[in-house]
């Protein structure tokens, strides 16, 4: 069933994860449903960070709110609203939130197709 909500009515987890530091996360649609994609925001509180690390799955990930930075590969810059970042499996990644405010950022994780 669809819904219609703001985020905060709803709980979000706590990331733990190497790298994660004030980072929460709310899932919007699991592998379950979305085949091989899962969808999620994901929040970085001000002045934290999800730092560099390694998946095995790609990324895209689009600003809805806040600035920081990103980091693909060897490239890092600002980021702002609207803005699209793109991973391929296993590139080095990583976000940091500027002390302004929480990066918010609609995030999808694209999974490799299973070989039967």
């Amino acid at each position: 069933m669809g819904r219609i909500f703001t985020p905060e009515e709803n709980g979000w987890r706590h990331v733990e994860r190497r790298g994660a530091d004030q980072v929460t996360s709310y899932l919007l649609l699991p592998t379950e449903r979305g085949g091989r994609t899962r969808l999620s925001l994901t929040r970085i509180e001000r002045g934290g960070a999800f730092g560099p690390h390694i998946d095995d799955y790609e990324h895209v990930f689009c600003v809805l709110q806040g600035r920081g930075e990103a980091m693909v590969g060897k490239e890092r810059r600002a980021i702002e609203p609207g803005d699209l970042i793109v991973t391929d499996i296993r590139e080095p990644h990583g976000l940091w939130a500027d002390s302004t405010g929480d990066l918010v950022l609609l995030t999808a994780n694209v999974y490799p197709e299973t070989t039967g």
